[in-house]
């Protein structure tokens, strides 16, 4: 497309006397910049959208990232409350007062309520969405509300 512009608007310059031979090599050299400023512009789109790309993969590296953090804390978590669960029961099965047995269990029960996913609106992502910021919440010392389809959730 560029050879048939340049055809069209020069050719007519090419025979003739030395005014228009001159004028022929003024409108090759317009063409021609032309033609580079538009290639200059084209890859500087084009740098532009690949920094674009690269911005957005490394959003998603860095969320999954972060993800990987949190399960990995969650996880920590877990298995420090299995232990000390697990030192429970036994300090439950050693104590001979029967008063002393049930306040245990009942703070064992609040223990593990506390732990377990506290959230059931039947959809499982949503589910492990709130019990993630739940449990994060209460890592922090912070009060979480949540409304989902219309229905007030509390933590």
């Amino acid at each position: 497309m560029a050879v048939t512009v340049f055809a069209v608007s020069n050719l007519s310059f090419v025979s003739g006397d030395e005014v228009t031979i001159v004028v022929f090599y003024i409108r090759t050299l317009v063409d021609f910049a032309g033609v580079l400023i538009l290639s200059v512009q084209h890859e500087q789109l084009r740098e532009a959208a690949l920094h674009s790309e690269l911005a957005a993969m490394d959003n998603v590296l860095h969320r999954q990232y972060e993800q990987y953090k949190q399960s990995k804390e969650n996880i920590r978590l877990i298995n420090r409350r299995y232990h000390e669960l697990k030192m429970q029961i036994a300090a439950i099965r050693a104590e001979r007062d029967k008063v002393k047995q049930d306040a245990a269990l009942a703070e064992m029960g609040g223990d593990i309520h506390r732990y377990e996913a506290e959230n059931k609106t039947g959809n499982p992502v949503l589910d492990t969405l709130l019990t993630a910021k739940s449990m994060y919440c209460q890592q922090h010392g912070i009060n979480l509300t949540c409304v989902a389809d219309g229905t007030l959730l509390n933590f």
